[in-house]
């Protein structure tokens, strides 16, 4: 990316597999960089969250819009929160990948504008 967007963030976790039972729901700590040009300012409408889409094991998208987890305070450019991200797994056992994302809920997912995502692999058992 050659000129720096307003949606641009760094997501980390020390956790790369999470193992839950089927419709559980959990939190996972995830670790987000501002490292774009806008503050991230949580509020009603038009917030920027963070959130997930769940992948089967080839890749494919079988949740888009996962739950949704505020932001704890305004976060400006080159600051960093450390979130705990509420997670819903699927209802069905399996092996699948989580890929975290940043959302301006009403404009944009931060991948659409080329920020980078972060995948956990998650794995549902009984």
């Amino acid at each position: 990316m050659s000129k720096l967007s307003q949606y641009n963030a760094l997501i980390n976790s020390d956790i790369n597999e999470i193992i839950m039972h089927p419709n559980e729901i959990n939190k996972i700590k995830i670790k987000v960089r501002n490292t774009g040009t806008m503050t991230w300012i949580p509020q009603k409408e038009k917030s920027i969250n963070i959130s997930y889409h769940i992948l089967d094991r080839n890749g494919k998208t079988i949740l888009r819009d996962g739950e949704r987890t505020g932001l704890p305070y305004a976060i400006r450019t080159g600051e960093e929160a450390l979130i705990d991200m509420k997670l819903k797994s699927p209802d069905t056992e399996g092996s699948y990948k989580i890929e975290i994302d940043m959302v301006h809920e009403g404009v944009t997912w931060f991948e659409q504008k080329g920020s980078k995502t972060l995948i956990i692999n998650l794995e549902v058992k009984k």
